[in-house]
């Protein structure tokens, strides 16, 4: 399952009547980084976000994204980052707003998120 913070996991075994055990760190995969370019849209517009994780995935690993503002610059809802690869890439579009508008978008898995704001202008 996942872990939001490092946490140790006990395995033991039994095999021809002997036992043993040992303890694995289990680490959570978190998101390193967002990043939207280019950073500053006109309205209408669209760009492309990249998340980076910390370590490349043994699975398929779904991030959750948001904007703070969906009406001016929306983001889809999740990115799935394929088994072995350490980023994956989304499409950001805009709308035209009545003034300059700064918007965050979070990228989140693990129960951690990261933020980049793209400011867009009319």
């Amino acid at each position: 399952s996942v872990v939001g913070s490092a946490t140790d996991a006990t395995i033991t075994g039994t095999l021809n009547g002997e036992s043993g055990k040992g303890t694995l760190k289990v680490t959570p995969l978190l998101v390193a980084s967002v990043t939207v370019t280019p950073a500053k849209l006109v309205g209408g517009a669209s760009a492309t976000g990249v998340v980076k994780l910390t370590a490349a995935p043994t699975v398929d690993t779904v991030v959750l994204l948001t904007s703070s503002n969906s009406g001016v610059l929306s983001v889809p809802v999740s990115l799935t980052i394929a088994k072995g690869s350490l980023q994956g890439t989304f499409t950001v579009t805009s709308t035209k707003p009545s003034a300059i508008t700064v918007v965050t978008v979070n990228a989140t898995t693990g129960g951690v998120a990261k933020t980049v704001s793209v400011t867009v202008s009319p």
